[in-house]
C-alpha cells in the first residue's frame, strides 16, 4: 500500500511540474504573440521571469511573464534590454506590487506616465518613489498611483521632480489632507491661477506682497522659476498673520482645493519636501531586501515550529 502511495504522490507532483511547464509555455507564446518579439527574445524574458521567481519576486513565473509583457508594451523594456535589466524591472514591478498591493498594470502605467514627463529620469527612480511614497504612508488612501499618473505633467510643469512632488504631497497628508489627489489637485489650480492673469490672482499675490506681473511670468515659464514661484507663494501665506487674509490669498491663489486642505496647504513647502521623505534613492531596494529577510525569517520560524 505504502508503495502505490509513493507511486501516486510521484505521479501527482510529475503531473503538476507538467502543468506548470505548460503554463509558462502558454504565457511564453503569450508575451511573443503580444509584443511582436522573437521566440529566442520570449525564452530569454521567460527566464528572466523564472529568475527573479526564484529571488521572491512576483507570485508565479506566469505573473512575471505577464509583469515582462507589460514592461515591453509600456517601453520600460525593450527586445534588446540585457538580462540584468529586464530581471531588475520585472522584479521591481513585482515587488511595488506587492508593496502597495496593486496590479502591475497600473504601476506600470505610473512609471511610464513618469518617464515620459521628466518626472524621473529612469525607471529605477520611479520605483524609489513608488516606495518611498509607500513608506511615508502616501497610499493611504490607495490613490497613490493615480495621482502619479493623473498629475505628472502638472508637476512637471511647475518644475517639480518625482522625489519634490511625492515630498509635497506626503507634507500635506501628514498635516491633515485627506488624501493625495486633494493635495495634488491645489497644486494643479495654482498652476492655472498664478498663469492666468486675472484680478483675483493680482489679488492674491499682492496680499502676499508679490509682483503679480513677475510671479506670473514666472510661473508661466516653468522649471527652476516656477518652482521659486510656487516656493515663495507657500513661505509668503505661511508668514501672514491675519488668518482670515491668508485664507483669502490662498483660496485667490489655490481655489476651493485650498478650504479642502486648510491648514495642510501651509504644511507644503518645496524647500524641505525632499528632506521630509528620507532617503528616496535606493529605497525600492532597501524595502525589498527587508522584505526578502522578514520573509526568510518568517520561513525559519515555521520549519522550527513543525
Amino acid at each position: 500500500g505504502a508503495i502505490v502511495g509513493i507511486g501516486a504522490l510521484a505521479a501527482a507532483g510529475l503531473l503538476k511540474a507538467l502543468n506548470d511547464g505548460l503554463q509558462v509555455e502558454v504565457r511564453q507564446d503569450r508575451l511573443q504573440a503580444l509584443t511582436g518579439i522573437t521566440e529566442a527574445q520570449a525564452n530569454r524574458f521567460g527566464r528572466d521571469a523564472s529568475e527573479a521567481y526564484s529571488q521572491g519576486f512576483g507570485e508565479s513565473i506566469e505573473s512575471n511573464m505577464d509583469s515582462a509583457r507589460l514592461a515591453l508594451q509600456s517601453g520600460l523594456l525593450n527586445p534588446a534590454s540585457t538580462r540584468k535589466d529586464a530581471q531588475n524591472v520585472i522584479a521591481s514591478l513585482s515587488g511595488i506590487a506587492d508593496v502597495l498591493e496593486e496590479d502591475v498594470q497600473p504601476i506600470s502605467q505610473a512609471v511610464t506616465t513618469m518617464l515620459r514627463t521628466g518626472l524621473v529620469k529612469s525607471a529605477d527612480e520611479a520605483f524609489d518613489v513608488l516606495a518611498a511614497g509607500a513608506r511615508n504612508g502616501v497610499n493611504a488612501s490607495e490613490d497613490l498611483l493615480d495621482t502619479l499618473t493623473e498629475y505628472s505633467v502638472l508637476f512637471e510643469r511647475l518644475g517639480l521632480d518625482g522625489p519634490m512632488s511625492l515630498g509635497l504631497i506626503s507634507q500635506g497628508l501628514k498635516a491633515g489632507a485627506r488624501n493625495s489627489d486633494i493635495a495634488a489637485d491645489a497644486l494643479k489650480e495654482f498652476q492655472i491661477r498664478a498663469t492666468d492673469g486675472s484680478k483675483l490672482s493680482a489679488e492674491g499675490f499682492a496680499a502676499i506682497g508679490l509682483s503679480a506681473s513677475e510671479m506670473t511670468a514666472k510661473i508661466a515659464a516653468g522649471g527652476d522659476g516656477a518652482r521659486e514661484g510656487l516656493d515663495q507663494v507657500l513661505d509668503g501665506l505661511r508668514n501672514m498673520e491675519d488668518p482670515v487674509a491668508r485664507n483669502a490669498a490662498a483660496v485667490a491663489l489655490f481655489g476651493t482645493q485650498a478650504e479642502d486642505l486648510g491648514e495642510a496647504l501651509f504644511a507644503m513647502d518645496p524647500t524641505t519636501a525632499v528632506e521630509a521623505l528620507g532617503q528616496v534613492t535606493g529605497a525600492a531596494k532597501t524595502m525589498f531586501d527587508t522584505l526578502a529577510n522578514n520573509d526568510a525569517t518568517k520561513m525559519e520560524t515555521a520549519q522550527r515550529n513543525i
